[in-house]
C-alpha cells in the first residue's frame, strides 16, 4: 500500500528536504506526500510530517488517514488520532488517542456544539439538547466536564456575564458546573483585556468584561486587581487563536 513504503537511508539534511517536499505536496497529492514522509528516517520529523499529511487527508478519506496514524508509535500515534477525530468530528477515533482519550472526546463534543445549539441558548434550556451529543462523544452526563464546556459556549455569548442564570440549570451538578465555568470565563476575559493593554485597574470595566451584580465576581475582580491587573509587567503576549481545550468556540453561539 502507498503509505507503507520502505524507508531509504537519508541524512538529516535529506530528511528536512523530504519533510519540506511533503508539506508542499500534501494538499494536491496527500497520498504522494505520505509516501514522501515514509522515506524520512528521523523519528520526530517523520511523525510531524505524517501529522501534516493526516490533516490534509482526513477531511476527504478518514480511513486512509487512520492507516497513516497506525504507522506511528506511542504518543505520536495518539496525537495523530486526536487530530483525526477533531478533523472528522468523530469521537470514535478518540479511543486510540492515548493518553488523551477524554480530552479528545471533549474537543470533538465542543467543536460540534455550534451545530445543534439554538440562537440565544441559555442555562435551563440547553441541557436536554446536550445529553445526546455528550453521550455520542463517549462522555457521561454525570461528568461535569462536558457541562462546563457547554456552559463556556453558552455564557460566552452573554454581555454582560450573568452567573445568576446558572440557577436555571436543572441539577446541582449542572448549576455548579455553570457557576464555576462563569468564574473561569470571567478570568479569561480579564486576561485577554489585560494582555491587550486595556485599563482594568480601577473604575468601570470595558464592556467585554462587565457582569451583572454578583458578589463572587466582585471578589474575583478585587483579587485580580490586587494580583495582576494593576501591574503593567503582568501583561502577556496574546495567546494563539482558538479556545481552551474542551472549551468550545470562545465567543459562544450567535446572538
Amino acid at each position: 500500500m502507498w503509505w507503507l513504503l520502505a524507508c531509504s537511508t537519508s541524512s538529516p539534511s535529506q530528511d528536512i528536504a523530504l519533510s519540506e517536499q511533503a508539506l508542499r505536496q500534501r494538499e494536491a497529492d496527500p497520498r504522494g506526500a505520505a509516501a514522501t514522509c515514509a522515506q524520512i528516517n528521523d523519528p520526530q520529523l517523520h511523525t510531524e510530517c505524517t501529522w501534516a499529511v493526516v490533516e490534509a487527508l482526513a477531511p476527504v478519506d478518514g480511513e486512509a488517514a487512520a492507516a497513516l496514524c497506525d504507522g506511528l508509535q506511542g504518543r505520536g500515534q495518539g496525537e495523530c488520532y486526536f487530530r483525526l477525530a477533531e478533523l472528522r468530528g468523530d469521537a470514535s477515533w478518540c479511543a486510540k488517542a492515548a493518553p488523551n482519550e477524554d480530552d479528545c472526546r471533549l474537543h470533538v463534543f465542543s467543536q460540534g456544539m455550534g451545530g445543534w445549539l439554538p440562537r440565544g441558548a441559555a442555562p435551563g434550556a440547553v441541557e436536554p439538547l446536550a445529553a445526546a451529543p455528550i453521550q455520542a462523544a463517549g462522555l457521561s452526563v454525570d461528568d461535569p466536564r462536558p457541562w462546563s464546556a457547554l456552559y463556556r459556549f453558552v455564557l460566552g455569548g452573554q454581555r454582560p456575564l450573568d452567573r445568576s442564570t446558572c440557577a436555571d440549570a436543572p441539577t446541582p451538578l449542572q448549576q455548579e458546573a455553570c457557576a464555576q465555568t462563569a468564574l473561569a470565563l470571567f478570568d479569561d476575559r480579564l486576561n485577554h483585556l489585560r494582555d491587550r493593554g486595556e485599563a482594568l485597574c480601577e473604575g468601570e470595566l470595558p464592556p467585554a468584561a462587565r457582569y451583572a451584580p454578583d458578589p463572587a465576581l466582585d471578589a474575583r475582580l478585587a483579587e485580580r486587581r490586587a494580583a495582576d491587573l494593576c501591574d503593567p509587567s503582568a501583561r502577556r503576549s496574546p495567546p494563539p487563536p482558538g479556545g481552551l481545550p474542551g472549551a468550545g468556540p470562545p465567543g459562544g453561539p450567535p446572538p
